[in-house]
């Protein structure tokens, strides 16, 4: 019989309960902090995607235009 105090081994998690004693959580300014931080991020990369989509957009235009252009091939008689 297997006795109650010490649970089978393969059920302890020594390196998770190691992991959260040694990692305190982080505070409230902390996390504000880091959210503040992910929101300047997610602007600066909001603004990198709507600069591309307007490159994208002037090179559709300029495709467009050279594709309905008539090209006219010179012959020599």
């Amino acid at each position: 019989m297997r006795s109650l105090a010490t649970p089978p081994a393969s059920t302890t998690r020594p390196t998770v309960l190691v992991r959260s004693i040694a990692t305190p959580p982080a505070s409230i300014a902390q996390l504000k902090s880091a959210v503040a931080h992910q929101q300047q991020e997610i602007r600066a990369l909001a603004a990198t995607v709507k600069e591309q989509a307007s490159q994208i957009q002037k090179v559709s235009a300029q495709l467009e235009v050279s594709k309905s252009a008539p090209q006219t091939i010179a012959t020599n008689p």
